[in-house]
């Protein structure tokens, strides 16, 4: 009888403590603090020659949107034809500046508040792409990304952000890479990195139906074998 009885013991405990930890999560604070990392759902960040642009969408009513950068972010280095490697980088830079003067200006919006013809800073804009085989012509891949945006009034010296938050995302990558003058050695001629909403994961909700399926399961065939 003790042996019968081991299947239905062991999982009704784990479906207890999961069912109390969905409950928790079920009715507790729904408001995330923007403090927290804003997960990124779509948009590019992309550049071709001396020209880069930013747009983005995410949690919170975050966007923003802007370019014109004094050059091309240093992404993509040079390569060697059929080396198999990643691209791993670590940006902080102003969007808003073509040569040494302010372009015009970017726009951003947070939580329903709307910012016109400011100027964006990317902080450690971090991406990190899977290993790939570097060749001629299209390259292409998946990448996740963490970085830091800030949004400024378009003067200077800078004043304190309107708003800086943390980011987080996921998406597929594609670059051109062509030959330069030094045979085997590639260089982008443009890339760019596309947001996409991550798979969804099991809300609480979810969670706690499924494990009371499980416990009625188990108590139903715990009662057939008695």
């Amino acid at each position: 009888m003790s042996g019968k009885l081991k299947p239905s013991i062991v999982r009704l405990p784990v479906c207890a403590l999961s069912g109390l930890i969905a409950v928790s999560l079920v009715l507790g604070p729904a408001a995330r603090a923007i403090a927290d990392p804003i997960g990124v759902t779509s948009g590019v960040y992309a550049c071709a020659g001396a020209e880069c642009n930013v747009s983005l969408t995410g949690g919170d009513g975050f966007f923003v949107n802007g370019g014109r950068s004094p050059s091309q972010f240093p992404i993509f280095f040079a390569l060697q034809v059929g080396s198999v490697t990643k691209v791993q980088t670590d940006i902080t830079t102003f969007v808003q500046f073509p040569g040494n003067l302010p372009g015009p200006g970017a726009f951003a919006e947070l939580n329903g508040s709307a910012h016109p013809n400011t100027w964006l800073q990317l902080v450690n804009f971090a991406f990190d792409t899977t290993p790939f085989t570097a060749r001629p012509g299209a390259n292409s891949g998946d990448f996740t990304f963490t970085g830091t945006l800030r949004d400024f009034l378009p003067q200077t010296p800078l004043t304190p952000p309107l708003f800086s938050v943390d980011l987080v995302g996921q998406g597929t990558w594609a670059a051109n890479l062509t030959e330069t003058t030094t045979p085997g050695v590639l260089m982008p001629a443009n890339y760019s990195f596309t947001f996409a909403t991550p798979s969804p994961t099991p809300e609480p909700a979810t969670l706690l139906l499924l494990c009371s399926g499980l416990v009625v399961a188990g108590a139903r065939k715990f009662r057939a074998r008695i």
